[in-house]
């Protein structure tokens, strides 16, 4: 089920540690389609660590990115309906919401093991899902949970006298193992989107494993199972 409205990328709580040192502390952030923001602050404040946490050149520590549309796994609603968007996580790429560690010195206690819990990512468009880069939300250590995963395709809402191609079934192909895409390696971004196909989208069960997620939630027009899938 869809829902109109749809920020183009959604943070949550997200953290971001170098050693001891905690630079991001629980950013909350909404981007829409086509807008533009300015980040203000003092040198040392995490402006760009954010981006790159964002750029996925920097692992974060916990939280949630939501890239193209939002996922609420409890009601059942993605909001991808006027998001028209592919999302691609290139090979070589890394998406990380794991759970972190830390010992604290409790009184009483001496130096105890805390561990967190793995974050949540969740990829949500309306043209097409290219996830051939490494997703994890592993738990921080022993006693935490792994996180979540959900991916979403919806079909968009459009006008009359469109590109018959944009019009193509949506589809999420579910395989044992994942499949590389037929995207060419290296290219340029604007390279790599004229060889996207709308209403390409699909997800190996090893990327949910190797990725150390607790729960995965799929939600698309249709799905597919390439063969008999063992979860």
């Amino acid at each position: 089920m869809s829902e109109a409205a749809a920020p183009a990328l959604r943070i949550r709580d997200l953290h971001k540690s170098f050693g001891r040192l905690e630079v991001l502390r629980g950013i909350d952030l909404d981007v829409a389609e086509h807008e533009v923001i300015c980040l203000i602050g003092a040198s040392g404040s995490g402006k760009s660590t954010l981006l790159r946490c964002i750029d996925l050149l920097e692992p974060v520590n916990g939280g949630s990115i939501v890239v193209g549309g939002t996922v609420d796994t409890g009601k059942g609603l993605v909001s991808t309906r006027n998001l028209h968007v592919f999302i691609a996580v290139r090979e070589g790429a890394l998406l990380d919401a794991s759970g972190s560690q830390a010992v604290l010195d409790v009184d009483g206690l001496g130096k105890v093991a805390m561990a967190g819990n793995g974050g949540s990512i969740a990829l949500a468009a309306g043209d097409g899902l290219y996830l051939d880069g490494v997703m994890r939300a592993a738990a921080g250590g022993k006693g935490a949970a792994g996180g979540s995963l959900s991916v979403a395709q919806d079909m968009p809402s459009y006008l009359r006298g469109v590109d018959p191609a944009t019009l193509a079934a949506r589809q999420l192909i579910i395989d044992q193992t994942a499949q590389p895409s037929a995207l060419t390696a290296g290219l340029s971004d604007s390279a790599g989107t004229a060889q996207m196909t709308y209403g390409h989208a699909r997800l190996g069960v090893d990327q949910v494993s190797n990725g150390g997620f607790g729960q995965l939630t799929l939600f698309g027009r249709g799905a597919s199972f390439s063969t008999v899938i063992s979860i």
